[in-house]
């Protein structure tokens, strides 16, 4: 009797009774990438984009995404892509999609860099979106282009990209009431919460007679002042600081009258740096301090610390 080689009887009985568990398998991880993809695709609401509104409100979702580190700017800007080429419309900007990534143009329908303190009112909230609507009353402690300022100002804005420990405190903020936050971007009337250093919490209603905006005399002081820390921000390293005293003027001091401050409210700025933040973090509301002041830009409103800073017991 004639042997049948064993190794391909051994195949043919492989492909005989294991093909369907195969088959079965390959249908399965196919069947679980799509639901994955159909997952993820739901997620960042690329299956609902039909307008440009619908594609910027994705580009805002993605960047969201990536400041909470959910995904990064590459996945960002690639899931953008895809969704704006699906819906056949062209994204605006050179490669990234709006309110996706960090892209260096600043032309229209891009995001401008503006990293200010933000105070108004709070009109509207969406927890689920981490976003919320304000009336703007005043915007000072500029960095970027500080004309934009004048575009949101007793407007109604959105502020988009609240998440984590700044979304429980939005929900603790009620409809009327006066915030302040820290922005990042700005775009058209759209704003983003700064990634570095943010700042959202309540803050007392604005008023220009009594809110830390320096007399025009006393704007470009440089010297040391004394006074009572009225606020204090530990996220964003700033106070604000009712002047009891002019202590001194230093060299580069161009305030025409720097008494005038006296008696007010003043905001400060920058106690982040080494020399200043041990001492700042050990300071409390109703602490009198001495502390030097530099008032190096007379167009915004907030001094930076100099040369000394401690409490006067």
């Amino acid at each position: 009797m004639k042997h049948l080689p064993i190794l391909p009887v051994l195949s043919f009985l492989a492909l005989v009774f294991m093909s369907p568990e195969l088959a079965f398998s390959a249908d399965e991880t196919a069947a679980k990438k799509q639901a994955e993809k159909k997952a993820a695709d739901d997620k960042a609401g690329t299956q609902e984009i039909k307008t440009k509104a619908d594609l910027e409100a994705l580009g805002q979702r993605l960047k969201a995404a990536v400041d909470n580190g959910e995904m990064s700017v590459k996945e960002a800007v690639t899931t953008y892509q895809k969704a704006a080429a699906a819906a056949g419309i062209k994204p605006e900007g050179k490669g990234k999609g709006k309110g996706a990534g960090k892209g260096k143009g600043r032309g229209k329908g891009n995001n401008d860099s503006f990293y200010a303190i933000i105070i108004g009112r709070l009109r509207s909230k969406d927890i689920e979106l981490g976003e919320f609507s304000m009336e703007v009353d005043y915007v000072t402690s500029i960095y970027g282009d500080r004309k934009l300022k004048d575009t949101i100002i007793g407007k109604r804005v959105k502020v988009v990209g609240v998440s984590g420990p700044w979304l429980d405190k939005l929900l603790l903020m009620k409809r009327g009431q006066t915030l302040k936050l820290r922005s990042g971007t700005l775009t058209g009337t759209t704003i983003s919460l700064s990634p570095k250093a943010t700042v959202l919490e309540r803050a007392e209603p604005f008023d220009p007679a009594t809110y830390p905006v320096p007399p025009e005399e006393f704007r470009g002081f440089q010297g040391v002042l004394t006074g009572k820390i009225e606020s204090k921000s530990d996220q964003g390293y700033d106070m604000t600081l009712r002047v009891s005293k002019v202590e001194q003027t230093l060299d580069g001091n161009q305030a025409r009258k720097p008494e005038s401050i006296v008696g007010r409210l003043m905001d400060m700025q920058g106690f982040y740096n080494g020399q200043y933040r041990e001492t700042f973090d050990d300071l409390r509301i109703g602490d009198t301090i001495r502390v030097g002041a530099a008032h190096r830009v007379p167009e915004t409103d907030v001094l930076e610390v100099i040369q000394e800073l401690k409490k006067v017991e």
